[in-house]
């Protein structure tokens, strides 16, 4: 079962900084692995496994991005290509990400810190960073049961 809580995150504006540019890196270098696919397996046979195999040392090394955040890219993509697949859209080229598009994080990328301040821990192209949060009251109940679920 997915628990959803809405949470603001309030970094400082250095750290607000970092957490831009580590986005905007990964939707890059969702652009190169979409291409790359595109490209080399056509667009209806980019899926994660043939993508992983030709773009992943390239998100890595030209791209800066730990493991986990290139495999996560790389779902990204080849799931934005079953979509487009699934929905009848034929593509001549190849899928695109705005510098700003959402990227998926999992619980090695981005986790909360267990104490009394909120906070979370979330990778960034500058290494992990502490970042507190704020949430109501019913979001805070959830994320405590979901740790206890997870202990």
């Amino acid at each position: 079962m997915k628990l959803v809580a809405n949470i603001q995150l309030t970094p400082t504006k250095a750290d607000a900084r970092v957490l831009k540019q580590t986005l905007e890196t990964c939707n890059a270098a969702c652009n190169a692995a979409s291409k790359a696919g595109f490209d080399a397996l056509g667009p209806k046979k980019v899926r994660q496994f043939n993508l992983q195999k030709i773009v992943y040392s390239t998100l890595r090394d030209d791209f800066g991005l730990t493991a986990q955040a290139a495999i996560r890219s790389i779902a990204k993509v080849a799931d934005g290509y079953t979509t487009a697949k699934a929905n009848h859209h034929d593509r001549d080229e190849p899928i695109r990400f705005v510098k700003h598009a959402a990227q998926p994080y999992d619980d090695r990328i981005f986790r909360f810190m267990p104490g009394e301040a909120p906070a979370v821990s979330i990778w960034t192209l500058e290494g992990r960073k502490i970042i507190p949060f704020v949430c109501g009251e019913r979001q805070r109940a959830l994320l405590a049961t979901a740790r206890a679920r997870s202990i």
